[in-house]
């Protein structure tokens, strides 16, 4: 599971969505708290690496979803 409260808020609102795009992700993150917008692409990387989300194509655009994992992570919550 997500190692701190950031992640899971990101983790929750893909299962909303089931897919965004990095910007939507970053708005998402200054939007809830500006001090962690700087820090989208870590929190991306965390969550990818630890299985939680992937990367997709769609109409062109690389986008993130939430996998099977990312989805069970959250119900447990």
């Amino acid at each position: 599971m997500a190692n701190n409260g950031i992640e899971t808020e990101v983790l929750k609102e893909l299962k909303k969505r089931l897919v965004m795009k990095r910007e939507e992700i970053s708005d998402f993150l200054e939007k809830s708290d500006p001090s962690q917008k700087s820090s989208t692409d870590n929190i991306i990387s965390e969550l990818n690496g630890k299985g939680l989300i992937t990367y997709v194509m769609m109409i062109g655009k690389n986008c993130l979803a939430i996998t099977q994992k990312g989805m069970r992570a959250i119900e447990e919550t």
